[in-house]
């Protein structure tokens, strides 16, 4: 992955920042000291959304899944769609894990 192609988003106290505003606090001097970053996995779900760590996916026979490093493997091998993520739809993490 190139730099240009490098994205992550930011939640602080239950707060998302993406975009130009991560852009602007790069150093994360703005945040709480309970900030989380998101890296992209560098995957696209199968409409076109961008695939983060902490997202919720779900496969086509309803399995659902949390993107870590260790399902990043598995996701670019199947197509998934992203149906919430650990912060604001932790009730859907564990329906098939």
């Amino acid at each position: 992955m190139k730099l240009k192609d490098f994205d992550f988003r930011i939640w602080d106290n239950g707060q998302k920042y993406a975009g130009d505003v991560v852009k602007k606090y790069m150093g994360l001097s703005g945040f709480s000291d309970d900030v989380e970053v998101e890296l992209w996995s560098g995957f696209y779900d199968s409409k076109g959304v961008k695939i983060y760590e902490g997202d919720i996916v779900q496969d086509s026979q309803g399995n659902t899944l949390v993107v870590s490093d260790s399902v990043i493997a598995i996701i670019k091998k199947i197509d998934v769609e992203v149906i919430g993520n650990i912060h604001e739809n932790a009730e859907l993490r564990g329906q098939n894990e």
